[in-house]
């Protein structure tokens, strides 16, 4: 994991995990605004824009970095 994706975890508690695969999955639903609802089976569905709000953070500051 890059130094920037473990920030991201540390930052949302719902992204730490064990593998590479998983965190893109993860990175895909918070990308969505669905992190949550997938991981804590949330039957009422409504897109989180805190998530994708972090998100988008996330691919700007990987940017700046490139």
């Amino acid at each position: 994991m890059t130094p920037r994706e473990k920030q991201l975890m540390q930052e949302i508690p719902l992204m730490k995990c064990g593998n590479k695969a998983e965190f893109l999955q993860r990175l895909q639903w918070l990308s969505e605004g669905m992190l949550r609802n997938h991981l804590e089976s949330v039957t009422n569905y409504t897109q989180s824009r805190s998530e994708i709000e972090a998100y988008l953070a996330f691919k700007r500051s990987n940017h700046e970095n490139i």
